[in-house]
């Protein structure tokens, strides 16, 4: 018979595993749907259910959707379809949105990848990623073709409109002029370092690499002025180069103006940078005065972004950010609207800039996101990080390579908690990089965290959204339209406690759209059947509906009043959404009548949004939804020894008895699936020895077991909920017997 051994999961929240059976850690599973793992309850309950918010007037069709939140008592979800725009509140309520101009910019072939949000006080920039960025005359941007804006209203209406307030380009200094008689060269040019305008006498940057000093350095250069009858004259010039790690200079010397004799610069300028510097000589000879105004964007050139589309927008410290290619382009300080500088005579702190992600190879920026005190920023095959030790400014801002990985160009990154999280494929299967700043490593590095899953979610991810106080993260797939998945983690310090996987599974009838987590509830864009809704499903797992003595487990809750028909003896409910058989009806356990509360109707009929139950119930509140099963699978079952649990192979182990801890439960069923037999049902309905029987039963805690009686090897064992009823699982416990093999000599 072997010998009796028995062995505890005392932990059951670490979630799916793909890995073989043997290596896998006591408490992960093989399959997990609709369950919700947590480090709280030590193991996974039945996931929370949705609660129904409204149903559009809307057909079904790709949809863009951006959540943020105002303050605690303001949420608001902004909608996007091909040429319009909405706005709902967190309670489903459509907000007033007037188009005032721009429902062009609206339009799009895909509203779930084209647009891109970004939120600064009370208004919402929205960028159309296939619009390309035009001027409509000289140093004015066209105002159909950049970021629009969405904005909030003192009176709680939103305005959706094309933003004219984006600065034109400044007017040019007066002493900018081209003089048709003289022409400009340098017989001394510092070594390499500086070149000038022939026709302006503008000193600029030609080499960059040659401005790499440490302490304040002067390089001295000679201007030659020659005249078209062939004098010339010369004079030479001191231009200083400083460290940039000394911040901005305040230049307090008069004489550095237009026509200044000194020029400064920072030794992390670019090729084609101002110095300062301009020289001037007027032709005596003919007594010419200047009279041809340089153009302005010989002097200004236009910002990096034009003439070419915006992938993704930003505000990042105290700037407004647009990427376009491989350059992401910052705003003026403070100055939102405002991509021109101040003064062409030198840069300063606040002015305008870019930084282009260069390497090897060509990196287009997909997206970009604030992260801990730098700037992601995400091509298809590599990462990089912006950032400046103190302010943003032109001269302390740096981007570099940091990591090397090929990322989903469809799903936007995450930034949650102290790490961020992009999307990536693998063939069929997804993968899910976790991104942080290794101590070991003393630099950024990623993991994938569906390593130990590989499989489990199918490629391409294409939205990421998440809730930092539960710690879980939710991935959406296109290949699997009806389902989202879970991730749940949690770090105990510097050790990683919890990276587990679970899937959340709608009926097959059901689209997920769209989804986005704000302030700890998940808003999910479904379609159901023909209609679309605004669903929520609140992340706490102990939320209950305000008139239920506990959590209801049913999707698209509403609470409805039925009207009696005394003629037919029906009482009649109408939904906000077509209803079928499968519908679930429970009475509330508030207001309905004693002898009423928390009953389950048997529904007689449904038609549309309609359906009838026998009986008069019109006295009774009902909450209805949609039931779902949950369904966790075990792993298979091993004896482990040692302190490390290490799998023992050598032997046979009949399992006896499994027995589950639970906790806060009215229903949950084991099934036991011996191989090649049968599989037997066993059911806990609440019911407790020496408990009184109730309609709804009350939820406790204690132990439920199962006989199983068959090898652990291959049984398969499972934990299901089909009902309403919520349930935890906080751990487990089997005893069975084990027979080592023998071995011959």
């Amino acid at each position: 018979m072997g010998k009796l051994v028995e062995q505890t999961l005392r932990t059951m929240y670490q979630g799916v595993s793909r890995q073989p059976h043997t290596v896998r850690l006591p408490g992960q599973v093989q399959e997990a749907t609709n369950a919700m793992f947590s480090v709280v309850s030590g193991g996974f309950s039945k996931r929370p259910g949705t609660q129904h918010l409204a149903t559009l007037s809307l057909s079904p069709s790709l949809m863009g959707l951006y959540g943020y939140e105002r303050d605690a008592s303001e949420k608001y979800l902004v909608l996007v379809t091909s040429g319009s725009i909405d706005v709902y509140d967190s309670v489903g309520v459509t907000k007033t949105v007037t188009i005032e101009s721009g429902s062009t910019y609206l339009q799009s072939l895909d509203p779930s990848q084209d647009f891109a949000f970004t939120t600064v006080a009370d208004y919402t920039f929205v960028v159309n990623k296939t619009v390309t960025v035009t001027m409509s005359s000289a140093g004015v941007f066209d105002p159909a073709t950049m970021p629009h804006v969405l904005v909030r209203n003192a009176d709680g209406t939103f305005t959706f409109k094309e933003f004219a307030d984006y600065n034109n380009r400044p007017e040019i200094e007066p002493d900018y002029y081209v003089n048709p008689n003289v022409t400009y060269s340098l017989t001394n040019d510092a070594g390499g370092r500086f070149e000038i305008d022939s026709g302006t006498g503008l000193v600029t940057v030609k080499d960059s690499t040659l401005l790499n000093v440490t302490v304040e350095t002067s390089f001295d250069i000679t201007a030659k002025a020659t005249s078209t009858d062939g004098t010339f004259n010369t004079k030479t010039f001191t231009i200083y180069a400083y460290p940039s790690s000394i911040g901005e200079l305040v230049d307090d010397d008069s004489s550095l103006d237009s026509t200044n004799v000194n020029g400064m610069v920072y030794d992390n300028a670019s090729n084609g940078d101002l110095v300062g510097l301009t020289v001037f000589a007027e032709d005596r000879v003919t007594n010419s005065e200047p009279t041809t105004p340089i153009p302005a964007e010989d002097i200004i050139p236009t910002p990096d972004f034009v003439n070419h589309t915006i992938s993704d927008i930003t505000f990042f410290r105290n700037r407004l950010g647009l990427v376009s290619d491989e350059t992401v382009y910052f705003s003026q300080a403070s100055d939102y609207t405002n991509f021109w500088p101040k003064t062409v005579a030198q840069v300063i702190d606040s002015d305008p800039f870019g930084r282009t992600a260069s390497s090897a190879q060509i990196n287009m920026l997909r997206f970009v996101v604030p992260f801990r005190k730098a700037l992601f920023c995400s091509a298809d095959t590599a990462q990089f990080e912006l950032s400046a030790e103190q302010a943003l400014t032109p001269s302390s801002t740096t981007i570099g390579l940091s990591t090397q990985y090929a990322s989903e160009p469809k799903c936007r990154p995450l930034g949650f908690r102290d790490e961020l999280y992009f999307a990536s494929s693998n063939g069929d299967n997804a993968a899910l990089f976790e991104y942080y700043y290794s101590d070991t490593s003393v630099g950024h590095t990623a993991n994938n965290v569906l390593i130990h899953a590989d499989g489990y979610v199918p490629s391409p991810i294409v939205k990421l959204t998440g809730d930092t106080v539960s710690g879980t993260i939710f991935a959406y797939s296109t290949t699997k339209a009806n389902c989202i998945y879970a991730y749940s983690t949690f770090w105990n310090g510097e050790e990683k406690a919890q990276s587990s996987w679970s899937r959340w599974e709608f009926d097959t009838s059901t689209t997920v759209l769209n989804m986005e987590v704000i302030g700890g509830e998940l808003y999910l864009l479904l379609q159901r059947d023909t209609i679309v809704t605004i669903e929520k499903c609140s992340l706490n797992i102990s939320n209950k509906p305000e008139k239920f003595k506990y959590p209801l487990r049913i999707d698209g809750l509403q609470l409805l009043n039925g009207t009696f028909d005394s003629v037919t003896g029906l009482t009649t409910f109408t939904s906000g959404y077509p209803t079928n058989e499968d519908l679930v009806a429970i009475t509330d356990t508030s207001d309905s009548p004693v002898s009423k509360q928390g009953r389950v109707l048997n529904i007689s009929a449904v038609s549309g949004n309609d359906f009838t139950v026998i009986g008069d119930y019109s006295d009774s509140p009902t909450f209805v939804g949609r039931p779902y099963d949950m369904n966790v699978e075990l792993s298979k079952q091993f004896l482990r020894e040692g302190q490390n649990n290490d799998t023992v192979t050598t032997g046979r182990l009949q399992l006896k008895r499994i027995y589950f801890d639970y906790q806060e439960s009215a229903f949950l069923q084991i099934v036991v699936h011996p191989l090649h037999r049968s599989p037997k049902v066993y059911t806990f309905n609440g019911s407790v020895i020496g408990s009184v029987i109730s309609t709804t039963p009350e939820l406790g805690d204690g132990v439920f077991a199962a006989p199983v009686r068959s090898d652990g090897s291959t049984a398969t064992i499972s934990i299901q909920n089909p009902s309403h009823l919520p349930c935890t699982i906080t751990s487990a416990k089997w005893k069975g017997f084990f027979n080592e093999t023998t071995r011959q000599e």
